[in-house]
């Protein structure tokens, strides 16, 4: 019995009104990214979390309410690009806004293309061109996958 009074005090001193299950964010700072905590303070670090979360297989980091981190998008690594195939890439990337809690308000731009390697196109990888709308302001940043 006294270890449910001693659990029960511990969830009555959270703040539950912060923690979305299965988003990387439970507060206002503090970001979960590969089991580690880290801060996120910036737009280079929230840049540095999108990049993150992109490159994780959905459902690939273990942990309680982790199942859902990370994207689908590389589900799509090796496939030719075609217009299709970068449609479908833009749906996988906007459903990972909801990773951000409150951080991220929309990805107002997203640019698929072939990257270009000395003159010639690679049909295999993706050059993925993001303008973040977000607590920090807008940005736009490069990633390849």
């Amino acid at each position: 019995m006294e270890y449910q009074n001693r659990i029960q005090n511990l969830k009555s001193q959270q703040n539950v009104e912060t923690f979305n299950d299965g988003s990387i964010s439970f507060n206002e700072e503090i970001l979960i990214i590969d089991d580690d905590i880290s801060y996120d303070q910036d737009a280079e670090a929230l840049w540095s979390s999108i990049c993150n979360v992109l490159r994780t297989p959905l459902g690939a980091v273990n942990g309680v309410g982790m199942e859902r981190f990370g994207s689908r998008l590389l589900e799509l690594r090796g496939v030719n690009m075609n217009y299709h195939i970068a449609e479908l890439a833009k749906v996988y990337i906007k459903d990972t806004i909801s990773q951000y809690q409150n951080r991220v308000y929309s990805f107002d731009e997203i640019k698929i293309s072939n990257p270009t390697f000395n003159g010639m196109k690679r049909g295999d990888k993706m050059k993925i061109t993001l303008t973040v709308n977000s607590i920090y302001g807008r940005f736009t940043r490069t990633l390849y996958i």
